[in-house]
Parts: structure tokens; C-alpha cells; sequence
């Protein structure tokens, strides 16, 4: 129960940290309207409005991995394809191909969960420059969910997120591991692991049952 407190606590740090920064620059461009010359102001608004659609997108997208969900509660495909979309068009640099197995129309909400935080430390990883392929797939009650990136860069190099992620693992809980943390639990929670491959530029993960 410590452990569970603790990572809790963490990981509503990170979120904050997280939307921290689009926050600040909604509160500073928001000052600026209407007292600065009317070319600063004007530029001012038109952040401000981009950056409050950018805090939506971060919000809805936080909603769904971060909130509490019964075993066995679906998430829409559809939606699940909006949210990651729109998390990933922050980014212009990014771009996202969605491939999901003919007939699939929902998938189950804890599964979604762990796919949404992994294409999110996916992002960072490649510095929100590149490509991410998500397909996802299903044989009877099994969900299959392969995450594949291609960066233009050297991705972030953290084994320590790896052997988390794949359960080789699990050190003391901080701010940048507590994402991978929580992935462990959910993926212990329903019966998932992770199978992950990294070299330079590439990086790939594959959720499947036990």
C-alpha cells in the first residue's frame, strides 16, 4: 500500500510537471492581451488560443491513461484514435500511422491505458521528431499491440525505462521513471508484458497476454 501511495504521489507530480509548461505560456500570453502594443497583443491572443487547444489535447489524453477503470470496461477504437492523434499533432515533427485489425470496434480500457502511456514516453524518446506505427490486433480475447518508432535522431537512451517497462526490474520510484512504473502495474493487473527492442534510432514495443 506504501509502494502504491508513493507512485501515486509521483506520478500527479509528473502529470503536473507535464502540463506545466502549456500552462505557463496560456497564463503569460493571456497577460499580454490588451496591455502590450497591438501587434504583441495580437500575437499574444493567437498563442493563447493554441496553447489552450494544446492543454485540451494533453487533458483528454491524460484523462484516459491516468483515471480509474473497471476490469473488463472497453474503450471506442475510434476515440482511442482521436486522443492519440490529436496528443501527437502537438507535434509537427511527429507523425502517426493507426492500423487496427478489420471489425475491432473497441478495446479493453485498461490494454488502451498502457498503449497511450507507451506511445507517450514513445514521444519524448524520439523528441517529438518522427514517426510512430501503432497496429493493433486481436485473436479471442487476446489484444495484440505492436508500437514501432523511427526517429530522425538518436533516441533518449534510458535502460532503466526498458527493464521497467519489461519487468526485469523495478527501482525506487522517481519523476522521470514513474510513467514505466505505472505501465508495470497495469500490465501485472491484467495479465500483459511488454517485449521491448532499442537500437540508435529505432525503438519498438509489443504488449501481449502472458
Amino acid at each position: 500500500m506504501k509502494k502504491d501511495l508513493q507512485l501515486l504521489q509521483i506520478l500527479n507530480a509528473r502529470i503536473l510537471h507535464d502540463l506545466a509548461g502549456t500552462i505557463g505560456v496560456v497564463d503569460n500570453s493571456l497577460s499580454l492581451i490588451g496591455t502590450s502594443t497591438k501587434d504583441i497583443s495580437k500575437k499574444a491572443q493567437s498563442l493563447a488560443i493554441e496553447e489552450s487547444a494544446n492543454l485540451a489535447k494533453k487533458l483528454n489524453i491524460f484523462r484516459l491513461a491516468y483515471s480509474s477503470a473497471d476490469l473488463g470496461e472497453e474503450t471506442s477504437i475510434i476515440y482511442l484514435m482521436k486522443l492519440l492523434k490529436d496528443f501527437l499533432s502537438i507535434s509537427t515533427q511527429l507523425k502517426l500511422e493507426l492500423e487496427f485489425k478489420p471489425g475491432m470496434i473497441f478495446l479493453d480500457s485498461f490494454v488502451a491505458k498502457i498503449a497511450i502511456c507507451l506511445v507517450m514516453i514513445a514521444s519524448e524518446k524520439m523528441h517529438f521528431n518522427g514517426k510512430i506505427s501503432f497496429a493493433c490486433s486481436n485473436d479471442k480475447d487476446n489484444i495484440f499491440v505492436k508500437i514501432i518508432c523511427d526517429a530522425t535522431k538518436n533516441l533518449v537512451t534510458d535502460d532503466n525505462s526498458l527493464k521497467i517497462l519489461t519487468n526485469e526490474e523495478y527501482p525506487q520510484i522517481d519523476i522521470k521513471n514513474c510513467r514505466e512504473c505505472y505501465v508495470n502495474n497495469l500490465c501485472e493487473s491484467v495479465g500483459y508484458k511488454i517485449i521491448a527492442h532499442t537500437k540508435d534510432k529505432n525503438l519498438e514495443y509489443n504488449l501481449m497476454k502472458m
